[in-house]
């Protein structure tokens, strides 16, 4: 623009020094031009006119023709002027420029979510209506139907709270509802939360978006570095105990089973009376029999879910892995330690809790199956030697 106007400027020089006498040096005139050019404005903006200026040219930039090719330039710029603007009536404008410039170029996902950003931080703003209605239209055409509802819900922009509070709801919405399918553009909008809100009181939860999102994708590893950072940063949170627990399942998820172990038991050990206590030492149990080969570890294991909860279907559970680890002709897809009598004991035992419930009907058929033929096996081995002889004595014969 500078130069726009410094051109505008020599022209009108040039004009001037045809009616001056023709004797006057040319270039004494250009620099006597220079000079008051200078005088009369400041060789910089100041940052309100840049910004006006940035806006009025990039606003015609993109109706224009020649710039065809150049949004993602484009963009980059007008994210600048709304870096620049804060909360102001321009920021909401050129968003949605912004916006419809990713458009354009197919970056239909990054689209709804700065769409959505507008909504969500200037929900009065004059292009409000036009930005939620390009948002829905893209989504129709984008999205699949199953996100119809949440496509509704979310693009009712909430109001009355400050800026960081919607912003931060829009952030656990979208990690909620579209996670899985805007997942690049939301990891940037919850980024750029972050860095844009650092003193935000929320701030715990917001993290924990970063989390469950990373970890929605399948993204296990950044889900794992994210929840450690949660637990460094936030260790008194009312998540926190949320964040111990994940790091077992992250650390599961990613082959890393005795870390996993680790972190499970140091969650049973921060909160022994957490509800989710008998499912750690249960993720305890199936790692030592499935994972690490130390299967008298998961009986231990076991035993100590039984200690904890002597009833009801956790314990029957626990008993039922158990009795799998004994059982080599019935539950052989788990069997390691081959014991039947051990396994008829703990079969009773399952039995004693009054809940087969956690099994289907036929399964728990099978289980009482399994007790009687076991029963019966075992009174055989007891009958008095003498009548086992001739058998053995009928084998050898043979």
């Amino acid at each position: 623009m500078i130069r726009i106007l410094a051109l505008s400027v020599s022209l009108a020089a040039g004009s001037a020094s045809a009616q001056a006498p023709s004797q006057a040096p040319a270039a004494s005139s250009t620099a006597d031009l220079a000079a008051h050019s200078s005088a009369a404005e400041p060789q910089a903006p100041t940052p309100k006119q840049a910004l006006s200026r940035r806006w009025s040219f990039l606003e015609a930039a993109a109706k224009n023709d020649d710039y065809a090719g150049a949004e993602s330039a484009m963009v980059d710029d007008l994210n600048l002027l709304i870096s620049q603007s804060g909360a102001s009536s321009d920021a909401a404008q050129a968003r949605f420029l912004a916006a419809s410039l990713e458009e354009r170029e197919g970056l239909h996902e990054q689209a709804m979510v700065d769409l959505l950003h507008l909504l969500y931080e200037f929900p009065t703003a004059d292009v409000s209506m036009q930005a939620q209605s390009m948002f829905q239209d893209i989504a129709k055409k984008r999205l699949p139907g199953r996100y119809k509802g949440a496509v509704a819900n979310i693009s009712q922009a909430a109001s009355g709270s400050s800026s960081a509070d919607r912003l931060a709801a829009l952030s656990h919405l979208l990690v909620q509802d579209f996670g899985a399918e805007l997942y690049g553009p939301i990891r940037g909008e919850i980024r750029g939360f972050m860095a844009r809100f650092p003193d935000y009181s929320g701030m715990d939860r917001v993290q924990w978006d970063l989390v469950s999102l990373d970890e929605a994708k399948g993204n296990s590893q950044a889900a794992l570095l994210e929840a450690r950072e949660f637990l460094a940063l936030y260790p008194r949170s009312a998540l926190a105990e949320k964040a111990q627990f994940k790091l077992g399942a992250l650390y599961a998820r990613l082959g890393l089973y005795q870390k996993a172990v680790g972190a499970y038991q140091a969650f049973t050990a921060a909160y022994p009376q957490s509800p989710d206590a008998v499912s750690a030492l249960s993720q305890i149990a199936a790692i030592f029999a499935e994972h690490l080969d130390q299967y008298e570890m998961a009986v231990k294991t076991d035993e100590m879910i039984v200690a904890q909860v002597s009833q009801g279907r956790p314990a029957a559970e626990a008993l039922y892995q158990e009795a799998g680890l004994y059982d080599c002709r019935f539950l052989f897809f788990s069997c390691k330690l081959d014991d039947p009598s051990k396994a008829l004991s703990v079969y009773q035992r399952i039995v004693n809790t009054g809940n087969l419930d956690f099994l289907d009907r036929k399964e728990a058929e099978r289980v009482r199956s399994r007790i009687n033929d076991l029963s019966k096996s075992g009174a055989k081995s007891q009958a008095p030697s003498q009548t086992v002889q001739p058998a053995a004595a009928g084998a050898g014969g043979q």
